[in-house]
């Protein structure tokens, strides 16, 4: 399984991209590490997912968040369009998604079923449809109008979470800033051998207050949330072709390999091996 690397796809001015494309007979098992959105605009297949699988019609909007994989399984065509971004932007110029609930629930809430599905109405779909084609053109267009991408992507991004159900989209409860802070820092490294009172020492607060937020905005505490974190990631990177046990595990901070065996198979209930046998899309 492939993983695509953000170093390859965005440059600083450019820091996202849209592309539409056209798969037939399916799409191996892939990861990446940014932030991928997708329409799916013809065609009807199955997306399979560290969670399950999910049906796939046009209109479907998928949310793939760094560290997660999929993979298309269909017999005949299936035609959508990709908008990818740097994760980066969470940390600058999108770091206030943090306090919107639609938004946060789409990029920053851990989601443990791996990427995520949105269904939305026929009657909306040209909504997103129009943002996407308006950052296909700014695409086009050239890496200089940064401001006007990261602009439409926030509409983008607002119409999605929309579509979320409605305590989530209009209300609800928003991330506290230093749960937001440390859900930056463990993402944009979550090999480092963070601690909770490393954490709480970088953000100003204590561990104990720090713990206590980020449990009631993100459902675990710090560490509980990185080892998931890390989980995902070790999934995708198994799919990979010539990977080990040992390398995917020193690649997500798990640096012994009995103890991220033991870890791998506490939480999915099979060993990392055994696991790669049985996901392993064809």
């Amino acid at each position: 399984m492939e993983i695509i690397r953000r170093r390859r796809c965005f440059v600083p001015a450019n820091p996202l991209y849209v592309r539409p494309w056209t798969r037939r007979g399916g799409f191996a098992a892939h990861g990446h590490d940014f932030i991928e959105l997708v329409l799916i605009t013809r065609g009807a297949g199955v997306q399979v997912r560290q969670g399950g699988e999910d049906d796939l019609r046009p209109g479907d909007l998928l949310v793939v968040r760094p560290g997660e994989w999929h993979a298309y399984r269909h017999g005949g065509s299936l035609s959508g369009i990709d908008c990818c971004f740097d994760p980066a932007l969470l940390q600058h110029e999108l770091a206030w998604t943090a306090d919107d609930p639609g938004i946060a629930r789409l990029l920053w809430r851990d989601a443990a079923a791996g990427a995520l599905r949105v269904r939305q109405p026929r009657a909306l779909s040209a909504t997103t449809r129009t943002h996407l084609r308006a950052l296909r053109r700014l695409d086009v267009l050239g890496p200089e109008r940064r401001a006007e991408r990261i602009g439409r992507l926030v509409c983008l991004l607002a119409a999605m979470a929309r579509l979320l159900p409605g305590e989530i989209a209009a209300g609800g409860p928003r991330i506290h800033p230093a749960a937001a802070g440390a859900v930056r820092l463990m993402e944009a490294d979550p090999a480092v051998a963070w601690t909770l009172s490393g954490l709480a020492l970088r953000l100003g607060v204590t561990s104990t207050y720090l713990c206590r937020v980020f449990a009631r905005d993100l459902g675990a505490p710090p560490l509980a949330w990185l080892a998931r974190r890390r989980l995902r990631t070790a999934q995708g990177l198994l799919l990979r072709p010539g990977a080990t046990v040992a390398t995917v595990g020193a690649r997500v901070g798990w640096s012994d390999p009995v103890l991220f065996t033991r870890h791998f198979r506490h939480e999915t209930g099979l060993s990392p091996s055994a696991w790669r046998a049985r996901f392993a899309v064809q």
